[in-house]
């Protein structure tokens, strides 16, 4: 997995100094893995203050209402905006009710037709 904008961890500096060459074992290993979190965590800690100030999105002030559509003899659902009382959605539409209205009247008639 590749996470943009953060660069790969640096090799260690090279230097001439014998005394600066690793001399292998545990104590080399562990220098290394220091030296790589730090660079890690500067890293980060760069990332995090140059990132643009995230906002929350504001939502808008709604309520939820529930009904009973006598002709369907569903529930309702609906979401409406406080501030200007417009419904924002509803559950199920204002179509799937009518169908919904209008199978059940023709089951009825259906059932009464053949008793």
């Amino acid at each position: 997995m590749e996470i943009r904008g953060i660069s790969p961890l640096p090799a260690p500096a090279q230097s001439n100094d014998p005394s600066s060459l690793p001399s292998g074992g545990a104590a080399s290993s562990e220098a290394l893995t220091a030296q790589r979190q730090a660079v890690a965590e500067r890293d980060l800690t760069d990332a995090v203050s140059t990132a643009p100030a995230m906002e929350m999105p504001k939502l808008p002030l709604t309520r939820a209402e529930l009904s009973v559509d006598r002709a369907a003899q569903r529930y309702v659902a609906r979401i409406v905006d406080r501030n200007n009382g417009k419904m924002v959605a509803e559950y199920p539409t204002e179509a799937q009710l009518k169908l919904y209205a209008i199978s059940r009247e023709l089951l009825g008639k259906l059932m009464k037709a053949e008793a």
